[in-house]
């Protein structure tokens, strides 16, 4: 197993047992993947068209104070780079804790991935792509049992020449140690 498998292994096992899940092997987490692209890309980058590119990923925590016991929806987000194919591979961001109140919504953009990444990023305006992981644990509920917690997450992505796309987060459903 690759180390960096292990680590992430490890930090959902962690975020589990800081949030009160007694059984991490019988809850569903469910992570969302939305792609970004910031910055300007320039004809010697042969995979996007040249132009100036921006990402904003929007979360939202769809829960209400009326059927939900919780408060709050409590999540786990960092950046992975996507490099070309026979590029050396860049360590992804750590993950960055992050609570959402009930009913309330944030945005991450270029700004914010750029300094999730770090010096992993070259400076603006430099092009870079790749994706905003979302990890959500479950809560346990008054019966005892746990609770699937979801967000919406949804991706828009605008260029200078007027372009603009708004596309959902792909939302997987896994538990731990079982793929």
């Amino acid at each position: 197993m690759s180390q960096a498998k292990r680590f992430l292994i490890w930090t959902v096992v962690a975020f589990a047992l800081v949030f009160g899940v007694a059984s991490v092997s019988a809850q569903t987490f469910v992570e969302y993947t939305a792609k970004f692209t910031c910055g300007t890309a320039v004809a010697s980058n042969t995979m996007v068209q040249p132009g100036t590119y921006s990402t904003t990923v929007n979360i939202h925590n769809p829960h209400d104070d009326i059927f939900s016991r919780q408060p709050s929806t409590t999540f786990m987000k960092k950046a992975v780079l996507s490099l070309p194919e026979g590029t050396a591979f860049v360590q992804p961001s750590a993950f960055v804790t992050d609570t959402l109140p009930n009913d309330f919504a944030e945005e991450v953009d270029c700004k914010i991935i750029r300094a999730m990444l770090g010096t992993s990023a070259p400076p603006p305006p430099a092009y870079i792509e790749g994706y905003v992981v979302i990890i959500v644990a479950p809560t346990t509920n008054p019966a005892g049992g746990f609770f699937t917690n979801e967000l919406d997450v949804t991706g828009i992505y605008t260029n200078l020449k007027g372009g603009l796309e708004v596309r959902p987060a792909n939302e997987h459903f896994f538990v731990p140690g079982t793929t």
